[in-house]
């Protein structure tokens, strides 16, 4: 564990250096939105809920190859996105990272899981310090203002900088947990040694990456608080772990996460 726990923390950093040093970069974008905004400018300020959710549109009807994108708080287009599906099944590999108060919407979980069976690649972090969504590495839009009334959001093809937030997604996406799918069950007696991890063990790992609170996974699972605690210990037990935090590298070392 310190080995591993240390390269973690080391790739961790990396990624928040990354993410302060463009913090420069985007002020002065943002301070100079006005000049952005001309005809040729590869960088544009888009303002309000209509001109923001009409660009996240389009950056998913121009993805060919790939979508990335942050999932959090506060919504500017409705949650359950009906673009996705058809976007995934032209063939483009589409990846979500959830903050975990995406999850407090009730049903969110029902949603994410419905999007991971309809073929969206799905991980839970703890928070998000923006919204984002990247189309083919080449065209980004992000937000500069987390308000759901009137938000603001860049958007821009200039190359260096979908760069840099293509970086910043890897990072958190290196962190956070898989949003595990449903899988078949297994014909047969399975060896208590070979037994991996139920559907519902492998979504409390991920409640516990995100650092959810027992009555949001409590919701989330359609089950009561005192049941998601019940069953949290048991998962500890079996993974001999005294905390979440230990199940979290146990699990990680048995493959299961």
């Amino acid at each position: 564990p310190r080995v591993a726990l240390r390269a973690v923390a080391e790739r961790a950093e990396d990624g928040l250096a990354r993410l302060r040093a463009a913090i420069p970069l985007l002020a002065e974008v943002y301070e100079n939105r006005g000049a952005a905004e001309r005809p040729g400018s590869s960088v544009g300020v888009l303002v309000g809920p209509d001109a923001v959710g009409a660009a996240y549109n389009r950056l998913e009807h121009q993805a060919v190859e790939e979508f990335m994108a942050f999932d959090r708080p506060p919504y500017v287009l409705a949650p359950l996105n009906p673009l996705e599906p058809v976007v995934i099944a032209r063939g483009v590999r589409w990846r979500a990272v959830y903050a975990a108060a995406a999850l407090d919407r009730p049903g969110a979980w029902d949603e994410v899981r419905r999007a991971v069976e309809a073929g969206e690649q799905a991980r839970l972090t703890s928070d998000l310090p923006v919204k984002l969504a990247i189309a083919d590495r080449r065209a980004a839009l992000v937000s500069t203002r987390l308000d759901g009334l009137r938000p603001e959001a860049i958007l821009t093809d200039s190359q260096p900088l979908v760069a840099l937030l293509c970086e910043v997604f890897e990072a958190h996406w290196e962190q956070a947990a898989d949003v595990p799918r449903d899988e078949p069950a297994q014909r047969g007696p399975v060896p208590v040694e070979r037994r991996g991890p139920t559907a519902e063990e492998r979504a409390l790992l991920a409640f516990f990456a995100s650092g959810a609170k027992d009555e949001v996974i409590a919701r989330e699972l359609h089950v009561s608080t005192r049941t998601v605690r019940r069953r949290s210990q048991l998962l500890l037990r079996r993974l001999g772990a005294a905390n979440r935090f230990q199940a979290g590298v146990q699990a990680a070392r048995r493959g299961w996460v």
